[in-house]
């Protein structure tokens, strides 16, 4: 279950959902992401990647992520990343 902040307006949701589907069209390979730290504490995993994958352009996308996994009886309730979604829509064209 990936959890969107409900406090965006439908349509920044809508920009924001288009922008993921259209990321990956940009892309010359699948998004490959390399971990650079994780923390555990309670029902709460964080981890922290970076991406590094050439565009169709031959420019190449480096970001940066934050997962933050929560966990109920040992099952995930919800899931939130955080990344910077302008590098993302600029990717996207």
């Amino acid at each position: 279950m990936l959890v969107l902040r409900r406090s965006l307006a439908p349509a920044r949701k809508k920009s924001f959902v288009n922008m993921l589907v259209a990321l990956p069209m940009a892309l010359k390979s699948a998004i490959r992401l390399s971990p650079t730290g994780i923390t555990a504490e309670g029902d709460r995993v964080e981890v922290e990647s970076v991406s590094d994958v050439e565009t169709l352009e031959a420019k190449r996308y480096l970001n940066q992520y934050r997962f933050l996994f929560e966990l109920k009886n040992e099952k995930f309730i919800a899931i939130h990343n955080y990344m910077d979604p302008m590098l993302s829509l600029r990717c996207a064209g």
